[in-house]
């Protein structure tokens, strides 16, 4: 039997939908100075870890050779129960269909189950199928059909970085109830009972970041009772998340379009969470998809 590396700290292994953001995924660990291996094959993972470096981050899909997905997960489960001591991650990359179709047409790549007979829908419809296994048994599901790259692999630095001086990664997000809850989030509050700046003309081309319309969020009645109360649950969660050895927390706030209510108490979250000795970071989903569309 192959003895996995004692060096080996960390093991994230990342798979997913093709399309979806693999290789970016997997450039960004790379970046984060992870050993990058793509693709081998599942039969030889045991002997590819037993010289590994400390982090190491292993992509594998369906053009990997021997791919199984009931293989797959039972090889994860495997290293996990066999090395207790080494933090293993299965991380699934999803994305919309119809994003994908679009980003298969604008690089003129093939998809990998396509071929004289298979159209692109029914290749990712197969495909689906086949992976949905992998990402009900994954640690960690990104769907990237609404953040920007920067934001994707900003999600990716915070929660596999892994800085010295904190134990768990936070981050704060906004989002729009419309374009679905962030699959990544833990915890997901709902501000669109809040009154909506959108409907003041001043207002609707700012966005919740700017100090106008965080004043008038403010204003509503109820503002301030929700925000006490939201200051004194994470003043006793985020602790006890960090007691229980969670490493990654995403708190995300949704309202109607993600520009303005959401996007404040992102804000706000952020600042109050520093000011208790956290590190966060904060990623507002549809401005930021918003801002690189008129780039």
């Amino acid at each position: 039997m192959t003895v996995l590396s004692n060096r080996i700290k960390n093991l994230s292994v990342i798979t997913g939908m093709s399309g979806a953001g693999k290789s970016m995924a997997l450039r960004t660990f790379e970046d984060l100075g992870y050993e990058v291996v793509d693709n081998p094959p599942l039969a030889l993972i045991d002997v590819l870890l037993q010289d590994a470096e400390e982090n190491i981050a292993v992509g594998i899909d369906i053009r990997s050779r021997g791919f199984s997905p009931d293989a797959f997960i039972e090889k994860i489960k495997q290293l996990k129960k066999t090395y207790e001591k080494t933090k293993i991650n299965l991380i699934f990359i999803d994305c919309e269909d119809a994003i994908i179709r679009k980003r298969y047409t604008e690089t003129r790549r093939k998809h990998p189950l396509t071929d004289g007979e298979m159209h692109l829908y029914e290749a990712l419809e197969e495909e689906r199928q086949l992976l949905y296994p992998l990402k009900e048994a994954a640690d960690m599901v990104i769907d990237t059909s609404d953040i920007t790259g920067h934001a994707f692999k900003r999600i990716i630095e915070r929660r596999f970085s892994s800085p010295a001086s904190q134990k768990m990664s936070i981050v704060t997000m906004s989002f729009a109830y419309k374009k679905g809850i962030p699959a990544e989030a833990d915890l997901v509050f709902d501000v669109r009972f809040l009154r909506n700046p959108h409907y003041d003309e001043n207002l609707r081309p700012l966005t919740g970041i700017d100090k106008e319309v965080r004043d008038y969020i403010k204003a509503d009645r109820d503002y301030e009772k929700f925000w006490n109360g939201l200051k004194e649950m994470l003043t006793i969660i985020v602790p006890r998340y960090i007691e229980e050895g969670k490493s990654y927390l995403t708190i995300a706030f949704g309202c109607t379009g993600g520009r303005h209510r959401s996007a404040t108490f992102a804000e706000d979250t952020k600042e109050f969470l520093e000011t208790k000795g956290y590190k966060v970071d904060v990623i507002h989903r549809e401005i930021e998809k918003e801002l690189k569309m008129r780039r």
